[in-house]
């Protein structure tokens, strides 16, 4: 998905950096945010007991920690 999205980018000369993306499902949450060019964290959560804000401050705060 992440190849996929970043061809499209490309291939609509958006000159724009993939930051994260949604995967929404009727029970869950999927969140991909972006570390560097090469890498990505992936977290699925339960959408009965998040909302998407708390998912990428979540995410965010690992995503920090990965980078430090």
């Amino acid at each position: 998905m992440v190849k996929n999205k970043r061809k499209t980018i490309e291939a609509l000369r958006l000159g724009a950096t993939l930051e994260d993306m949604l995967l929404t499902l009727d029970t869950q949450l999927h969140l991909l945010k972006m570390v560097d060019a090469d890498t990505f964290l992936y977290l699925a959560a339960d959408r009965q007991v998040t909302n998407l804000a708390l998912l990428r401050s979540a995410v965010n705060r690992h995503v920090t920690a990965l980078s430090a």
